[in-house]
């Protein structure tokens, strides 16, 4: 490896051994440099480079603890507690079960996509309990006679207070407070692109030239290729889609292709990440024979629609609901504004 006054030079894909144990890495974890870029690494960090292996394959097997054996077999016992010492020239003697290369990249591949299905599993089942946690805090109320007595008679007449008191209860735990009412396909599309652009605007992404239509189409065709569930979350955790500047304004990048950010689970709740409240939004119909309809609410991450809501007077069954997202789902609304909702209705 390179070195720059001692310190090694980390290219993209390289992968960096840290003797730092801990009880879910019992003899340090090794990562993979998928930040893009090139950074530098303390020479108490090993940091190595492979030939003619799928990096993700390896990825993952450094994930797994087949390999801790091999190293607690030909460490040392250091002078320090909390770090795991081995010479580099054994460890570079350690064997790697290498499969050919296509079985690696495909164990590979659906390795990553199962860690995608999860971490969007987790992202819902966050923001469910975020929701839980508000209804809880703001209807159940101090346990004196005349609060119960209060609870007991507390019914929604009408849809719209409902409605309006979930939108308080979801502003007070960190959901933005500026509610986007009413809004048609095209506006939702050109939030979603104002937050695109807001998170890409760096010299290096947008260098602060707004997304055209023909670039907000490119994201838009890549996501319509997308046939699955799995192939949906991959996109999504993925965190960055390529695109062809197409602005005339942005003549460094016009003609080249770009990566922009679109969302990183490591910012849930902070960094760039925008929690929006989107108030009966219009669901236009993809025939003139069907009306168009207005959903209740709908929950946007960085512009993406990830949680629909519908909400119904007190004294009628939740299943007229249940009934009623289904047949949006069945009947295609607002698949024509973002195809991601396909799969993400709930």
């Amino acid at each position: 490896m390179s070195s720059l006054g001692g310190y090694y030079i980390v290219r993209s894909e390289d992968f960096v051994y840290n003797p730092r144990i801990s009880a879910t890495a019992p003899v340090g974890p090794i990562n993979r440099n998928k930040l893009g870029r090139v950074g530098v690494m303390s020479p108490l960090y090993t940091v190595f480079r492979t030939y003619d292996v799928d990096t993700t394959y390896l990825e993952h097997f450094f994930k797994s603890r087949y390999w801790h054996s091999f190293m607690n077999f030909n460490g040392d016992s250091g002078a320090r507690s909390d770090r795991f010492s081995i010479k580099d020239a054994i460890f570079f003697e350690m064997n790697i079960p290498i499969p050919h290369i296509e079985e690696q990249m495909k164990i590979g591949e659906y390795l990553t996509h199962i860690n995608n299905l999860i971490t969007l599993h987790q992202c819902k089942l966050k923001l469910l309990k975020q929701i839980k946690q508000s209804m809880e805090n703001g209807l159940f109320i101090k346990n004196t006679t005349k609060k119960r007595k209060e609870l007991e008679n507390m019914t929604f007449k009408y849809e719209s207070d409902f409605e309006e008191t979930l939108i308080n209860l979801l502003s007070n735990k960190g959901w933005e407070k500026d509610v986007i009412k009413y809004p048609t396909e095209s506006e939702l599309l050109q939030n979603w692109a104002n937050i695109l652009f807001d998170n890409n605007r760096g010299i290096d992404r947008l260098n602060n030239y707004p997304l055209t239509e023909g670039e907000i189409q490119q994201v838009l065709e890549q996501i319509n290729s997308l046939r699955t569930p799995i192939k949906l979350n991959e996109f999504i955790n993925g965190k960055t889609v390529s695109i062809k500047r197409d602005n005339p304004d942005d003549l460094e990048h016009l003609g080249k292709e770009i990566s922009l950010k679109i969302y990183d689970r490591r910012e849930i709740a902070a960094g760039q990440s925008r929690y929006q409240i989107v108030q009966q939004p219009v669901f236009p119909s993809k025939t003139k024979i069907l009306n168009d309809r207005r959903g209740d609410l709908m929950l946007l991450i960085n512009g993406m629609p990830v949680i629909h809501i519908e909400l119904k007077k007190s004294g009628v069954p939740v299943s007229q609901a249940c009934n009623q997202i289904e047949k949006y789902s069945k009947k295609g609304y607002l698949q024509v504004y973002f195809p991601l909702f396909k799969y993400l209705w709930l």
